[in-house]
């Protein structure tokens, strides 16, 4: 048996309450919204001219999409490759599934 915990989520009962939590007790200050922060990784990747290609690999996971559409949208797809990782671990059919997804994100 195993959970996954993800205080994150907007869906998550008391969340935030718990990540403002840590924040505090990690010394830190809660300065950022979350409806900023795509604007503020947009902003930070065209700040650092790219030299080369940038590699991303995929697990099929929401974090790991995201980082591949922002990076798509940001240095263009002459720039970035991208490469799905099976790692074994993911339920019947998924890896297929997963595929098929990235295809019509393209």
């Amino acid at each position: 048996m195993a959970v996954q915990f993800h205080p994150e989520v907007a869906h998550t009962k008391k969340g935030e309450e718990i990540l403002l939590g840590f924040v505090r007790v990690a010394g830190l200050k809660p300065n950022w919204q979350t409806t900023d922060m795509l604007q503020l990784v947009s902003e930070s990747l065209r700040q650092k001219p790219l030299q080369g290609k940038v590699l991303c690999a995929l697990s099929g996971g929401v974090d790991s999409t995201v980082t591949a559409m922002l990076l798509k949208r940001e240095l263009g797809d002459e720039a970035l490759h991208l490469v799905f990782v099976d790692t074994g671990l993911m339920r019947k059919n998924e890896a297929k599934q997963v595929m098929e997804m990235y295809k019509s994100l393209g």
